[in-house]
């Protein structure tokens, strides 16, 4: 197994892949011109007569030769997926918010003692406290936030770029608070958390687009407009499902996938949610991040008892 780091500010993520993943394009070809298939059985006589394409459907990168090839697959890929081995969110020592505000002159002492008595009994946020209570400016938390995560901090009151709806289902969006922002010069897509970057989701939208992903925090108030903008743009079709275990889960990506026969999917785990995101022509896959054409999105919702069952 190797190991991707990438760091977001002080937190690392580890993202564990096998390393057939990075030599699948590579091993397709091989396999086409011998003859068999990646999972080891000989090609199924309707591939190797012309009468089942030999370019689809691909999942992470490798054809599947047959139904039962498919199967396999999407069943690996559940064993992967559901308990999350493929991230991991090292621990990392950060100076807890209230205090660092203190540190900062931005409350006092007496403000402090305040938020953390109210937000033990209440249940709310430190810092939601100190903005409704104490004075604090949301801008300020916000910039201690981003301080404390080691990420920028967004002003997201601007108008949002047409085509950023494209970066993830509005499912995924709301379930993680997170904000697509824009795609910078370079091919990275900025992003913005109401309040700490999600580690899954962060690693989500690098897995569906192949991306770097600069990940910081916007005030919340300005978060829930923007985020409203973005459900009105046009985006990628998208459609919900809801699984009750993991065979049932099996079945139904298999179904998705035979159905669409993409030329490309990629996968990605997203707290209960399984995203998968589908080319259905060369010309998509070719298109970049704003194609809407031919490109679909499901969600598979997991029911908190197949959640559970992945996890002993």
């Amino acid at each position: 197994m190797s190991t991707l780091m990438h760091r977001l500010g002080t937190t690392v993520f580890s993202v564990y892949r096998p390393s057939e993943e990075r030599q699948d394009s590579e091993l397709a070809v091989r396999d086409l011109t011998a003859g068999s298939c990646l999972c080891g059985s000989r090609l199924p006589l309707p591939v190797r007569f012309g009468l089942r394409s030999r370019t689809r459907p691909v999942v992470e990168g490798r054809w599947c030769c047959s139904d039962q090839c498919l199967k396999a697959r999407v069943a690996s890929f559940v064993r992967r997926g559901l308990p999350n081995h493929s991230l991991r969110l090292e621990h990392h020592h950060r100076v807890p918010l209230g205090l660092l505000l203190l540190s900062q002159s931005a409350i006092t002492q007496e403000q402090l003692r305040f938020a953390r008595d109210r937000a033990e009994y209440t249940g709310e946020r430190i810092g939601t406290v100190l903005v409704q209570h104490c004075g604090l400016s949301e801008q300020r938390l916000v910039q201690g936030l981003a301080t404390q995560w080691g990420c920028t901090a967004w002003d997201v009151k601007g108008s949002i770029p047409d085509g950023m709806a494209c970066v993830a289902p509005y499912a995924v969006l709301r379930g993680t608070e997170m904000l697509p922002l824009r795609l910078q010069s370079d091919g990275t897509i900025s992003v913005a958390f109401a309040d700490a970057p999600d580690a899954q989701a962060v690693f989500a939208i690098r897995r569906i687009h192949d991306r770097p992903v600069d990940a910081g925090i916007a005030a919340v108030s300005d978060f829930v407009a923007a985020l409203d903008s973005i459900r009105k743009q046009a985006s990628v079709p998208a459609e919900e499902l809801y699984c009750e275990d993991e065979v049932d889960l099996v079945q139904m990506l298999t179904r998705t996938v035979q159905r669409h026969s993409p030329v490309e999917s990629r996968w990605a785990r997203v707290r209960n949610m399984i995203w998968v995101r589908m080319w259905l022509e060369p010309s998509a896959l070719a298109g970049g991040l704003h194609q809407t054409e031919d490109v679909m999105d499901f969600i598979f919702h997991l029911s908190s008892g197949s959640m559970n069952a992945a996890k002993r």
